[in-house]
């Protein structure tokens, strides 16, 4: 889905795969949500979350 979404919104140049230029959307989380207990992933503590590219949150 994240490879289309650009194309979906014609915003091809500016979404899509993460590469050098293109706005990135993502959450960085302390726990690995693959190796830990499905019903703890709620609890992964967030490290930092990008918007648009620019951090909208940094854990201290």
């Amino acid at each position: 889905m994240r490879l289309r979404s650009g194309h979906a919104g014609f915003q091809d140049t500016k979404l899509g795969p993460i590469r050098a230029g293109q706005l990135a959307d993502c959450v960085i989380l302390l726990q690995d949500i693959f190796a830990i207990d499905p019903r703890t992933i709620a609890m992964a503590k967030v490290l930092r979350t990008v918007v648009g590219g620019k951090d909208a949150y940094m854990a201290e």
